[in-house]
């Protein structure tokens, strides 16, 4: 959970949203930086295989608390 809520900030059923940023219109390198990262796909290239013909095993970027390094994820739930 948040410590402390914050002006157009959201936490709901473990996703956050963060859309309290904001880009002069001058600062077109800072406003380039931004849509870079917004267009990035929401897994990396490789993190996602076939784990069986029913879940797909997503392997994270640094390991857990728990040093779980993959999730297991069901595509149709």
């Amino acid at each position: 959970m948040m410590a402390h809520a914050k002006l157009r900030c959201a936490w709901l059923e473990g996703f956050s949203l963060h859309a309290n940023v904001a880009i002069p219109a001058h600062a077109r390198v800072r406003l380039e930086r931004l849509c870079r990262y917004l267009l990035q796909p929401p897994f990396g290239r490789g993190a996602v295989s076939e784990s069986s013909h029913v879940l797909l095993l997503y392997e994270l970027a640094h390991p857990r608390a728990d040093g779980s390094t993959h999730l297991l994820l069901d595509p149709w739930s």
